[in-house]
């Protein structure tokens, strides 16, 4: 998967990600006129408060003045999801019993677009698809129904790099910001390719980049945000910059760090970093206090006791701690990847304690 990514950020490079000069070009499928944008931000206002009906009326209505605006039919759909899972109803969809939210709008949708074969409606029965295959056929669909449309590009780079096709995927990418490089989604999905190449220093500007001109967009809510300025903390932590890691974060408002584990987490690994230990000792302890069932913040805490702070008796509780962890989630966790991840873990954790056990002799 690395080597994968790596090949991936390489050819970004040699396209010019390094470099790229980010000019919004919006396209047919992304055009609004500005006095309409203030009904987007109504929208949001509705949806970061909670008002869903509210926010679906809105944008139904903005829907209605700019019929093949993807950007507005994305966020129109992502508020339906929404409602149906909150359990609300949809005035246009008949309750069917034994199939989830996500089920009922993907059939809604699907039968649209066999109703409107169009790029527009293509792209947004994607979307709800959980099958990555059937994903990738229906965008391929988008694109015959028009090459242009920036939308099918971007989910095809999606859905091909997911599904470990990277040679589609970064052909697809680049389609897209050829069309327009300043396509937020899309330039959103570059960032997380250079940062998982290991590109970090490319991956830092794209970020810093991405936040800058995402900033008074009403179409990326502010847990987007937060999750970019987390993955750009996490950048400058790897690159060997933990007071840049610890700026980035202190960026955060109050709310959106203390509900975040991974906040503390990164805090935690940033001031282990600067040999602060038990303030990163706190951080991982709160991490896992908002989020008990991830055992990396449980790894940490073992990692600091063990390898940095040398205190045996506390190593041994802290690992012996990550077992029970995830011996929690393994009646809760499902999949190859979840199990796969939890046997090296325990692993790890055995064998940590078998040697502290070791060193404290009979």
């Amino acid at each position: 998967m690395r080597h994968a990514c790596l090949v991936l950020a390489l050819a970004l490079a040699a396209c010019g990600a390094g470099a790229r000069t980010y000019v919004s070009r919006p396209g047919p499928y992304d055009e609004l006129d500005r006095a309409l944008l203030a009904w987007v931000h109504e929208a949001r206002l509705g949806l970061e408060s909670g008002r869903l009906a509210g926010a679906r009326v809105a944008l139904s209505s903005l829907q209605r003045e700019a019929p093949q605006n993807l950007a507005v039919a994305v966020l129109l759909q992502d508020v339906e999801l929404e409602i149906l899972e909150a359990g609300g109803e949809l005035p246009f969809l008949a309750p069917v019993p034994g199939e989830s939210p996500r089920e009922q709008l993907r059939a809604h949708y699907q039968a649209k677009a066999s109703r409107f074969p169009s790029a527009f409606h293509h792209v947004l029965a994607a979307r709800l698809e959980t099958d990555l295959p059937s994903a990738a056929l229906t965008l391929e669909r988008a694109v015959a129904a028009d090459p242009r449309c920036i939308w099918a590009h971007y989910g095809k780079a999606n859905v091909a790099i997911r599904s470990g096709d990277y040679e589609t995927g970064v052909a697809a990418l680049e389609r897209a910001l050829s069309l327009d490089s300043g396509h937020l989604p899309t330039r959103r999905l570059e960032t997380r390719i250079l940062a998982q190449s290991g590109s970090y220093a490319i991956a830092a500007d794209a970020l810093r980049a991405w936040l800058r001109d995402s900033e008074e967009s009403p179409f990326v809510d502010s847990a987007a945000r937060r999750d970019a300025m987390l993955d750009l903390a996490t950048v400058h932590l790897l690159r060997g910059h933990a007071d840049r890691a610890r700026d980035v974060l202190d960026g955060l408002d109050d709310a959106s760090r203390g509900r975040s584990p991974r906040a503390f987490q990164i805090l935690a690994a940033a001031e282990q970093s600067s040999e602060r230990f038990a303030e990163a000792m706190s951080a991982a302890g709160r991490a896992e206090e908002l989020d008990p069932s991830d055992p990396l913040s449980a790894l940490q805490q073992a990692l600091l006791a063990d390898l940095w702070m040398d205190d045996d008796t506390l190593a041994v509780e802290r690992w012996k701690h990550l077992l029970e962890v995830l011996e929690r989630g393994s009646s809760e966790e499902s999949g190859t990847q979840q199990a796969a991840r939890a046997l090296l873990l325990g692993t790890q954790a055995r064998v940590h304690l078998q040697r502290l056990e070791a060193e404290e002799g009979p």
